[in-house]
């Protein structure tokens, strides 16, 4: 049953004393306190809620055993930095995705307009996102584009995806016909445009936690599966069906299979995703670790990983 809510509000001292009487360890209240003014309260009980007691596993209880605002601290700032390297990883899908897009629609409807002229308008949607963008922008491009040209709001293709949000990209994409999905696919090497769909629906989620600072480790996400017919061709270096479908580990191995599939950048984005897995495999060595096992299985680590990448390449 519903209620209103009446909690009160906290000053960083009254949350210091709230988080000692839930037994977390305070060593240094000084370094609680400075945390605590640079960082809101509510977004770190997102870190704090991976070490509490799993009496009821995923229940709240509130309370915690041997654990001290540190080694929260510790594994906020290793969330922080995957985030990071994870952003940096997409922003290269992301400019990669939105020049493969536009090129294939041209070369396929020849037609800069057709996301307007199609018949049975797929894109109407869409389009009226696309005019409110078109109109708001400061872009020098869009302004240009403004003053010179009567076709305004409307933008032909190639200046139309250079404004598009990663959400909007991956709904273009998706609504679009099916021989155009196929194209994309085929020119990724990829040829299944449905887990293209998926992934791009996936890539869209993570990057909205990255740039928004909402915590990645020990999250549940829609579910990814490889493509079905390609699992004897992966060279693959572990057993990918020990992957859980719905967790972030799963997500960065699809991910690794993806820009070296296709590949983007491999030169700037392999670093990026070997740095991640060099994290989370710092993480997972590390024994002091509260709620290790928890933790391990709430990312989706496997039994047996040592750290290295998944492909030899593609």
């Amino acid at each position: 049953m519903k209620t209103n809510y009446t909690k009160p509000i906290l000053s960083t001292k009254e949350h210091i004393k709230l988080l000692k009487s839930r037994n977390l360890i305070i060593n240094n209240y000084k370094f609680a306190e400075n945390t605590l003014n640079n960082v809101n309260y509510y977004n770190l009980s997102g870190y704090l809620y991976v070490f509490e007691d799993k009496s009821n596993y995923n229940l709240r209880t509130h309370n915690f055993t041997d654990v001290n605002f540190e080694e929260v601290f510790e594994f906020f700032k290793i969330d922080t930095k995957i985030r990071h390297l994870l952003l940096s990883c997409i922003f290269y899908i992301e400019v990669y995705m939105k020049n493969i897009i536009s090129k294939t629609f041209t070369e396929i409807y020849k037609d800069a307009f057709y996301n307007y002229n199609i018949p049975n308008n797929i894109y109407k949607k869409i389009n009226m996102e696309m005019e409110i963008l078109a109109n708001n922008s400061k872009e020098l491009f869009i302004l240009h584009y403004k003053e010179k040209y009567n076709d305004f709001p409307k933008l032909p293709i190639w200046m139309s995806v250079e404004i598009m949000s990663l959400g909007i990209l991956s709904k273009f994409y998706l609504f679009s016909e099916k021989r155009y999905k196929e194209e994309v696919a085929q020119k990724m090497r990829l040829n299944h445009y449905k887990y293209l769909e998926k992934l791009l629906h996936s890539i869209t989620i993570i990057r909205n936690k990255c740039a928004h600072h909402s915590r990645l480790l020990c999250i549940s996400l829609n579910k990814l599966k490889f493509p079905k017919q390609n699992k004897e061709k992966l060279n693959c270096n572990y057993n990918i069906r020990l992957l859980k479908q719905d967790t972030l580990f799963n997500f960065i191995v699809n991910l690794e299979y993806f820009i070296n599939k296709v590949p983007i950048c491999l030169k700037n984005t392999m670093p990026l995703l070997k740095e991640i897995y060099k994290e989370l495999y710092k993480l997972n060595q590390l024994n002091s670790v509260k709620n290790k096992s928890y933790i391990s299985n709430e990312i989706g680590l496997i039994d047996g990983w040592n750290g290295k990448e998944f492909f030899n390449g593609n």
